[in-house]
């Protein structure tokens, strides 16, 4: 039977979070900045500072504790961090049960999303948080302190919008390139919808994206789309799979109108960069 208890911290249990939070990230120090590791594994008055800012949760065993995880709520959600589990209770369910506290209690206050910043270094920790939800983003932080981070969503909305109909008469739309028009179905942080319009000879420049996976489906006119050296002709229901990092460029190579969805998960936003030099 299991016996984990979990509970809110106080002031009380600082020395332990501190003690626990060492313990759990010590064999993953030298691949820190000695500056980034201090401040991923912050000393009890820090921890009693941090009680005043947000909720700290703790999980133990026979009066000992074996994980911990704070949140702190802003105005783009609920960011958690000091997340740890003693080594010797690694993959007991203890981690799950200290997101779900986070994740319940972020929807008691109404919060869009949960998100943290982890290292890629930390893979028993980054397979935790998908296997719970979380998908990677390309939003900042890059790095602490000389450590480098990425940030990780998961969207918690209490219950969805009532479905409604979007069309290009009241969909946001945008402008890019030469003439070429966007307009976004759908807007998520996790998922991005856009019909695009590209008139005759209409070019994009040719980038990628590090961690969206794109989806071309083209409605009418004929595009030609190139991924990595190679050219793909579609033509009106035929589509395309782009994945991460791989650089790509559509054109429409017609006499008329290219209009075509590109879905992109998670949104693309922020992560795109130039791929000059189109292979010929």
């Amino acid at each position: 039977m299991r016996e984990e208890k979990l509970r809110r911290a106080g002031a009380a249990d600082a020395e332990q979070i501190a003690a626990l939070l060492r313990e759990a990230f010590a064999q993953y120090a030298e691949l820190y900045t000695p500056e980034a590791f201090d401040a991923t594994t912050p000393a009890p008055a820090e921890i009693r500072r941090r009680l005043l800012e947000g909720t700290t949760w703790v999980a133990e065993r026979s009066g000992r504790l074996i994980g911990t995880l704070s949140t702190v709520t802003r105005a783009d959600g609920v960011y958690v961090r000091s997340t740890a589990v003693s080594p010797s209770t690694r993959r007991s369910g203890v981690g799950r049960l200290l997101l779900r506290a986070a994740e319940e209690d972020a929807l008691t206050q109404h919060a869009a999303r949960l998100y943290l910043s982890t290292t890629p270094f930390l893979a028993a920790a980054i397979r935790l948080y998908e296997s719970a939800g979380f998908l990677r983003t390309a939003e900042p932080p890059h790095e602490l302190l000389g450590t480098p981070v990425f940030t990780m969503e998961k969207v918690i909305h209490t219950r969805e919008a009532v479905v409604g109909k979007v069309s290009l008469a009241i969909a946001e739309h945008y402008t890019w390139g030469a003439g070429c028009d966007g307009w976004y179905m759908v807007r998520h942080a996790s998922l991005s919808v856009i019909r695009e319009r590209m008139p005759p000879g209409a070019a994009e420049s040719r980038h990628l994206h590090q961690v969206a996976r794109q989806f071309f489906l083209v409605l009418s006119g004929v595009a030609r789309l190139e991924v990595e050296g190679s050219h793909y002709e579609l033509a009106p229901g035929e589509g395309l799979e782009v994945p991460p990092g791989a650089a790509h460029q559509i054109f429409n190579p017609g006499a008329e109108s290219l209009e075509f969805l590109v879905v992109s998960q998670p949104h693309s936003h922020g992560d795109r960069e130039a791929a000059p030099g189109e292979p010929t």
